[in-house]
């Protein structure tokens, strides 16, 4: 992995955690705990949850969207099969 797309997959989990942490949005906090219940560690699941951040941000850049907090919210529910 290159140095800037590790920047960018601290910064995505820098981000999770702050969310899980605040519970804003409250999905990311009961996203969290429901994967750890189901067997993944902290940083599987902070790794799973940054790949549906990751995605919607593609979506706002790429694909002109806006912010989609029920996409948002439909995408950790279906963690952890990946969003694509």
């Amino acid at each position: 992995m290159n140095v800037a797309a590790r920047h960018i997959r601290e910064g995505m989990i820098q981000a999770i955690s702050t969310q899980i942490e605040t519970n804003d949005p409250a999905i990311s906090r009961t996203t969290f705990e429901r994967l750890q219940k189901s067997g993944f560690d902290a940083d599987e699941a902070k790794r799973l949850m940054a790949s549906v951040l990751a995605h919607e941000m593609f979506m706002i850049n790429q694909h002109n969207q806006p912010y989609d907090s029920n996409r948002h919210a439909a995408l950790m529910g279906q963690l952890p099969r990946l969003p694509g």
